[in-house]
């Protein structure tokens, strides 16, 4: 092979190698919106049997009935509306048996994307779950 055709001809198997990171990098990214756009929650307290309808409150004077606490919940989502976040705590209350839930605060938090700095805002919302008496 002459030396002008090997330095006029590029190194193939870099090209896919390159081709290939690129592709993972991409897979890895779709992978992370995909997941990161859905909402999820976290639980601790009691568990009862599980109801069909919960009344959902932003005040606790508001709450016509006498409760209990039976948990505390933490409603989180990146790239979501709160309404999405809020329809997930009110399966998970109606999961553990929950009448009602009373939303005890908002925030948010960043969660870092890659090296480069970048980072999505990661929302919360606070719950508590109730059982009327």
């Amino acid at each position: 092979m002459k030396f002008s055709t090997l330095i006029a001809r590029p190194d193939i198997r870099s090209s896919r190698l390159n081709v290939s990171i690129y592709s993972i990098y991409f897979i890895f990214v779709f992978l992370f919106l995909f997941t990161a756009g859905c909402a999820s929650t976290e639980y601790i307290g009691e568990t009862y049997a599980p109801t069909s309808d919960v009344e959902i409150f932003y005040s606790e004077d508001a709450v016509p009935y006498e409760f209990t606490t039976i948990g505390q919940a933490l409603g989180t989502g990146v790239w979501v509306k709160n309404r999405k976040i809020q329809n997930k705590l009110v399966d998970e209350a109606m999961n553990r048996g929950a009448d009602a839930i009373l939303i005890t605060g908002l925030g948010q938090s960043h969660i870092p994307l890659g090296e480069d700095g970048g980072s999505a805002r990661e929302k919360q919302i606070n719950a508590s779950f109730l059982k009327y008496r």
